[in-house]
């Protein structure tokens, strides 16, 4: 009796052994753990989990860089066009306060379009962007009527589209000024007595039909005001505009990408076909920088439907750079478009105009 009961001791020890082994390897398996304690996701959890994030996003967009203006000129106060005396011969009228003789020089910035996912019927959600150098600052409303409430005495935009020959309208709203929004850039580096002004101004329900149009082209109109009271007399109108016969390509645009700063990754457009826009490029270059956008600490061509994850030390895959977790960071992204038989880069798009920042 007492050699059977030493006998099941020895074999329970053994069993015990084994059954901890085998629960340690189980454990470690399911749930590894990295030295701080932390879970370990597999690559399979951080892909799904990434799919999820961006499904819940619910919004997609892609900016179109601005084309040229195609015309400036100054209307009265019924809209009609008027010829105004030139810089130097106003200079007599320059009496108001912060009243400066030279003229604005304006760039259109483009159109950044946003989507709905599942929206139906499908629409987009749009803001239109112009940079103004000016020497007189840019106003909301006409300062000679300081409290009218007509549109005709804001500054005030339209967004019209239309088939590549104009004889079609697929899209237009006039007498936006409920959205205006006037943005202080600051000194021009270029002209020392100027300042860059942004004016933006949102609009919404353009359908997709008029997006996903081969040729077609977009025009952006906005008249404003200076805090000049002589200027304003003749408030300035600006028509930008981009698009041609052939229509847009995937280099004509920047398609936005999907980024989440919690594992952190970087995803291509089409990386979830929950919200997947009417024209997108193949691949896309992503460029990370330190705060002050010096120094480029991270880069990476990917393809549009692809997931990266980027190292947070230099322990992990650094090839393409790291980042310091906790990191204030600078983004910028392009469309590339490549030949999928040969491989070869049929075009490249311009740089996201604006860096976006956020932590890691």
């Amino acid at each position: 009796m007492l050699k059977n009961t030493f006998s099941t001791k020895r074999h329970f020890v053994s069993v015990s052994t084994t059954f901890v082994f085998f629960l340690s390897v189980t454990f470690f398996n399911s749930c590894q753990k990295n030295e701080h304690g932390k879970e370990v996701k597999s690559q399979k959890q951080k892909d799904e989990e990434v799919l999820k994030w961006i499904s819940e996003q619910k919004t997609t967009s892609f900016f179109v860089p601005g084309g040229k203006i195609i015309e400036s000129f100054r209307t009265d106060a019924e809209g009609n066009r008027v010829k105004v005396t030139s810089p130097k011969q106003q200079i007599t009228l320059a009496t108001g306060p912060g009243c400066y003789v030279d003229e604005p020089s304006p760039v259109f910035e483009g159109i950044n379009y946003r989507e709905v996912c599942d929206s139906d019927p499908r629409v987009y959600d749009a803001t239109v962007s112009f940079k103004i150098s000016s020497d007189n600052a840019i106003v909301y409303r006409n300062p000679n009527q300081p409290t009218s409430t007509s549109a005709a005495n804001q500054t005030r935009g339209r967004l019209q589209i239309t088939n590549s020959d104009g004889s079609t309208v697929l899209f237009n709203e006039a007498n936006i000024f409920s959205t205006i929004v006037i943005t202080d850039l600051g000194v021009d580096p270029s002209v020392a007595t100027n300042r860059i002004y942004r004016v933006t101004f949102e609009v919404s329900n353009i359908p997709y039909s008029a997006l996903n149009t081969a040729n077609y082209v977009a025009r952006a109109y906005i008249t404003y005001y200076t805090e000049c009271e002589e200027q304003s007399a003749y408030p300035y109108n600006l028509i930008g505009a981009y698009g041609n016969a052939t229509g847009l390509g995937p280099c004509d645009i920047i398609n936005d990408v999907w980024i989440n700063p919690s594992f952190p990754s970087v995803s291509g457009v089409a990386a979830c076909l929950c919200c997947v826009p009417p024209l997108y490029s193949n691949r896309q270059e992503i460029e990370i920088y330190n705060a002050a956008g010096t120094t480029r600490l991270w880069h990476k061509t990917i393809t549009a439907t692809q997931t990266v994850y980027i190292p947070t030390s230099s322990g992990g895959d650094i090839g393409d750079g790291y980042v310091t977790p906790n990191q204030t960071v600078k983004i910028r992204y392009r469309n590339i478009q490549v030949n999928t038989s040969t491989n070869a880069i049929e075009c490249t798009g311009g740089w996201l105009l604006t860096f976006k920042t956020m932590v890691f």
